[in-house]
C-alpha cells in the first residue's frame, strides 16, 4: 500500500514538473515574439523616419512617402514620434497589454489632430452629399485630387483627413469644428495622461504670483516696479496668439528660480545653517552694551516728565523699563558681562554637502515605500535638523508618520521625530539630530533683539527653535506654567533661565519672587536676592502655606480692585501713578514650585486646591505659577491641575504616557534631553520644538551674589511669621503638647542607645505609659526618633552635634 502512495507522488511530482516546464517554455516563447516584434517596429519607424524626414529611404521610401502624403497630408510629419514614444513605452514598460486602452486613445489623438490640421489649413473639399453618388465615387475623387493634381498632397490632411474633418465641418462649419476638435484632443490628454489642464494653470498663475511678490534684487543693481513692467496673468491669451509668449514667460521664469514643483528632475532644497559663518562676538556684545547703558542713562532725564504727558502716553510708557516709578529698592541690574559669551558655532566640515545627501537619502528611502515627496527646504538648528517635505498629491500624511522608524534605520539617525504637517506651512517636517550639537546661551538669548525690544518685565529668554530664531516667552500672556522632564533632561536649567530672565529684565519693585523647593539643593542659591518675598521654602509642610498665603493675597488684590473699580493690576497701578501713589503700586508675583511631586506625597488635598485657586482667578491680580515636575503622571498632575495651567513645556520624558500626560499628544518621548524640548503656549495647537538657553551654576552664582551685593533682604516679616506659625500646625493626633522636663534626658538616652521605645523609658526614668508616650510623640514631632514602624523600636535620626546645635539656637 505504501509503495502505491509512493508511485503516486512520483507521478504527481513528475506531473507538475512537466507542466512547470511546459509553462516556462510558452513564457519564453512569448517574450521572443514580443522582442521580434518590438525590434521589427522600431526598424520600420526608423525607416521611415529616414524617408520622411531626410529622403533617404531608397525608392520603396519615396513611394511610402508620396503614398503617406496623399493619404495623410501635413499631419504625416507627426506620424513617427508618435509611434516611436507608443513602442519605446511599451518596451520599457513590458506589460502593454495593461496600457492597451491609452495607446488605442493616442491614435485617437493623432488622427483628431490630423483632422484639426485639415480644419485650419482650409482645404475646399466637395460636399458630402452628392445625388447618385456612392462612398467609392467620394474617395476616388478625393485619391486623383490629392495624388494627381501637383503639391495638393501637402494640403491638409490627405484623403483621412478629408474623411474626418468633412463631417464635423458639414455639422459645426468652420468655427465650431475647431472647438470640437481641441475640446476633443484635450479630453482625450486628460484620459491618457492623467492631467488636470485647469489644476495645472492655477498652479501655474499661483507661483509666478508669489514669484513676482517674492523676488529678490541683486545687490548691485535694484529694479524698481517703475522701470520694469509686469504683466498681469489674466491678461495673457493662454489658448490664443499669445500662447508661445506665455510659455516662454513661464520657462523663463522657472529657469531663474528653481521652482521645484515643475520639473521632473531633482532640485537641491534651500539650506538654511544655525549661524553660518559666525566666529567672533566682540561687535556684537560692544554694541548692545552700548544701548544697554544708554537705556539705563535715559531712565534719570524722564522722571519729571509724566505731569506734562497725557494720560495715553503715561499709560504706554508704564508698559515699559523702570520709567517713571519711584524706587523703594535701589536695584542695580547685572552686567551682561557675568554670563560667559557663546562659542563659535561649530557646524563641521562640507555641512551643506552632508545636509544635501542626506536630504537625497530621505527621498529615496520614502520612494521606496511607495511615497513620492520633494525636499523643499532645510532648516538647520543648534541640536535639530528638519527637513520639510511636500508629498505629491494623494498622498496620506498618514503614511509618512508611519515609517518614522523606517527613516531613522535608513539614516542611521538616533531618533526621528516627524511633525505633520508643519503649522502654516503645506509640508511635512521630519526632524534628526545633529551630529554636532551647539549650546544655545542664556546671553545671546538675552543680547537678541526680540528680547531688547520686548516691553513685559516677566520676558523669558526661553531658548532658539530650529531655524535659529530667539523665543522669548511672556509668563504674563501665560499665565501659568506647567514643566515637566525626566532627571537631566534640562528641567532645573530652565527654572535657572527663567529666574536669571527676571533679574535681568526687571527690579524688585516690579516683580517679587515666591519659591518653594522640597529638593533643599535647587532654588537655595537665590536666598539674599533683592527680588525674594519670601525665604526659599524647602519644607513641603510649609509649602502649603505659603500657597495659602498667596490665595489670600489674590483676594486682598481683588478687594482693592473693586474700591478702586479697576479690573487687573495694569489698570490698579496706572491708576497709582496717576494719583501720584507710585509707593502703592503693586509688583507682579510669580511662584515657582520646582518638585510637584514632593508636594503632592505632603498634602495632595491641600496643594491642589490652592494651585488650582491660584490658577483659575490670579491672573488679573498679577499673580502666576510656573510648576515643574520630572514625574508627570496623572497621580501627580491630576485633572484640576492640568485643565488649569494651560500653557506647557515638556522636555525629554520615558514615556508615550507621560508625553500625553503633560502635552495631550505624544513626542516629548522622542527628544534626545540637555535642554531639547516642546513648547506649547495656551493657544497653540501644536508644539514648537526648542532649545532651551543653558545658563551654568557658576553663572547662576556670579550674578546672584552682584545682585545681592550691598542689599539686605527686604522679606515680609507677616508672611514668614505666617509659615512659621503653620508649621505647628500638625495632623490630627500629632500634637505633642508641653514640652516635658525629661526630655532632655530622654534624647540623649536616644542618641546613646540609637532606638528608643515607650518600655525603654518607663523602666529608666520610672514613669508611667501615658508620660513615656508623651515624651515619645514629642521627639517624633521634632525629628528626633523615626515613625511607628509596627512593634519595632524608634530609631534615632540625630548625632550628638546635632543635639548640641539645636540647643544651642533654643530648639529643645
Amino acid at each position: 500500500m505504501a509503495q502505491k502512495k509512493n508511485v503516486k507522488s512520483k507521478k504527481d511530482t513528475t506531473s507538475k514538473k512537466a507542466s512547470s516546464k511546459k509553462t516556462n517554455e510558452t513564457t519564453q516563447k512569448n517574450s521572443h515574439v514580443y522582442e521580434i516584434i518590438a525590434i521589427a517596429s522600431i526598424a520600420i519607424s526608423l525607416w521611415l523616419v529616414l524617408s520622411l524626414y531626410f529622403n533617404n529611404g531608397g525608392p520603396l521610401g519615396v513611394a511610402l512617402v508620396r503614398f503617406l502624403k496623399g493619404m495623410l497630408g501635413v499631419s504625416i510629419y507627426f506620424l513617427p514620434p508618435v509611434a516611436l514614444i507608443i513602442l519605446i513605452h511599451s518596451i520599457i514598460r513590458k506589460n502593454y497589454k495593461q496600457y492597451k486602452s491609452k495607446y488605442i486613445m493616442c491614435v485617437i489623438m493623432y488622427f483628431l489632430f490630423a483632422g484639426l490640421i485639415h480644419v485650419l489649413s482650409g482645404v475646399e473639399g466637395w460636399e458630402y452629399r452628392l445625388e447618385g453618388k456612392t462612398l467609392l465615387d467620394y474617395w476616388k475623387k478625393y485619391y486623383d485630387y490629392y495624388f494627381t493634381t501637383q503639391n495638393a498632397y501637402m494640403k491638409g490632411s490627405g484623403v483621412i483627413g478629408e474623411f474626418i474633418a468633412r463631417p464635423v465641418i458639414g455639422t459645426f462649419n468652420y468655427l465650431g469644428s475647431d472647438i470640437f476638435f481641441i475640446s476633443m484632443i484635450l479630453i482625450f490628454s486628460i484620459c491618457v495622461f492623467d492631467v488636470s489642464f485647469f489644476g495645472m494653470l492655477n498652479s501655474l498663475t499661483e507661483k509666478i504670483k508669489s514669484l513676482r511678490k517674492t523676488k529678490t534684487v541683486s545687490d548691485e543693481e535694484i529694479i524698481t516696479p517703475s522701470n520694469q513692467p509686469k504683466k498681469k496673468i489674466t491678461e495673457i491669451d493662454v489658448f490664443g496668439d499669445n500662447e508661445k509668449h506665455f510659455e516662454k514667460e513661464i520657462h523663463n521664469t522657472v529657469k531663474d528660480n528653481d521652482i521645484e514643483y515643475l520639473e521632473e528632475d531633482y532640485k537641491e532644497p534651500e539650506i538654511k545653517l544655525y549661524n553660518k559663518g559666525q566666529t567672533g562676538f566682540a561687535d556684537l556684545l560692544d554694541k548692545k552694551e552700548t544701548q544697554v547703558k544708554e537705556e539705563v542713562a535715559n531712565e534719570s532725564d524722564n522722571k519729571n516728565d509724566e505731569d506734562n504727558k497725557p494720560d495715553t502716553q503715561i499709560v504706554e510708557e508704564l508698559n515699559n523699563a523702570n520709567e517713571n516709578t519711584v524706587e523703594i529698592i535701589e536695584y542695580n541690574y547685572p552686567d551682561i558681562e557675568l554670563l560667559s559669551p557663546p562659542k563659535p558655532i561649530d557646524n563641521g566640515e562640507d555641512i551643506e554637502e552632508e545636509l544635501k545627501h542626506n536630504s537625497k537619502k530621505l527621498v529615496d528611502t520614502l520612494k521606496s515605500f511607495g511615497v513620492s515627496a520633494k525636499v523643499v527646504e532645510i532648516s538647520m538648528g543648534p541640536t535639530v535638523t528638519r527637513y520639510e517635505l511636500t508629498p505629491e498629491a494623494g498622498v496620506k500624511v498618514s503614511k509618512i508618520v508611519g515609517l518614522s522608524k523606517d527613516i531613522a534605520l535608513n539614516l542611521a539617525a538616533k531618533s526621528v521625530r516627524i511633525e505633520a504637517p508643519i503649522p502654516g506651512k503645506s509640508a511635512v517636517g521630519i526632524e534628526l539630530v545633529n551630529k554636532v550639537t551647539n549650546t544655545v546661551t542664556l546671553r545671546e538669548v538675552l543680547e537678541s533683539e526680540e528680547f531688547k525690544n520686548s516691553t513685559s518685565k516677566l520676558s523669558v529668554a526661553l531658548g532658539k527653535d530650529i531655524g535659529g530664531k530667539p523665543i522669548i516667552l511672556d509668563i504674563a500672556k501665560m499665565p501659568h506654567l506647567l514643566i515637566a522632564g525626566a532627571t537631566g533632561a534640562g528641567k532645573s536649567v530652565c527654572i535657572n533661565t527663567l529666574v536669571m530672565s527676571i533679574l535681568y529684565k526687571a527690579d524688585p519693585n516690579e516683580v517679587k519672587l515666591v519659591m518653594v523647593d522640597p529638593k533643599v539643593v535647587e532654588l537655595s542659591i537665590y536666598n539674599g536676592i533683592p527680588h525674594l518675598l519670601i525665604p526659599v521654602v524647602t519644607d513641603p509642610k510649609k509649602a502649603a502655606g505659603a500657597l495659602n498665603w498667596a490665595v489670600c493675597e489674590m483676594e486682598e488684590r481683588y478687594s482693592k480692585f473693586a474700591e478702586n473699580n479697576v479690573r487687573d493690576i495694569k489698570g490698579y497701578n496706572e491708576l497709582m501713578e496717576l494719583n501720584e501713589a507710585p509707593e502703592q503700586k503693586m509688583p507682579h508675583m510669580v511662584i515657582i514650585i520646582d518638585e510637584l511631586a514632593d508636594l503632592m506625597m505632603v498634602a495632595p488635598a491641600d496643594i491642589e486646591t490652592y494651585i488650582c485657586r491660584i490658577a483659575q482667578k490670579a491672573r488679573a491680580a498679577g499673580i502666576h505659577l510656573v510648576v515643574a515636575t520630572q514625574r508627570p503622571s496623572v497621580n501627580v498632575i491630576t485633572g484640576t491641575i492640568k485643565a488649569n495651567i494651560p500653557s506647557r513645556i515638556s522636555f525629554m520624558v520615558s514615556s508615550q504616557i507621560d508625553s500625553r500626560t503633560i502635552l495631550d499628544m505624544s513626542g516629548a518621548e522622542k527628544l534626545i534631553g540637555r535642554g531639547d524640548m516642546l513648547y506649547m503656549p495656551v493657544g497653540a495647537s501644536s508644539p514648537t520644538r526648542l532649545q532651551c538657553s543653558f545658563v551654568s551654576d557658576k553663572e547662576v552664582e556670579t550674578v546672584v551674589n552682584f545682585v545681592s551685593e550691598g542689599h539686605t533682604p527686604q522679606y515680609k516679616e507677616d508672611v514668614i511669621e505666617r509659615l512659621a506659625a503653620e508649621e505647628v500646625y500638625k495632623p490630627e493626633g500629632d500634637d505633642p503638647g508641653d514640652n516635658d522636663e525629661l526630655l532632655p534626658k530622654a534624647i540623649e538616652l536616644v542618641i546613646d542607645a540609637g532606638q528608643i521605645s515607650t518600655s525603654l523609658l518607663q523602666r529608666r526614668f520610672r514613669i508611667g505609659y501615658n508620660r513615656a508616650g508623651s515624651i515619645i510623640d514629642q521627639m517624633e514631632a521634632r525629628g528626633i526618633i523615626s515613625g511607628l514602624d509596627g512593634n519595632k523600636p524608634r530609631q534615632a535620626l540625630i548625632t550628638r552635634e546635632e543635639y548640641n546645635e539645636m540647643l544651642t539656637n533654643g530648639k529643645i
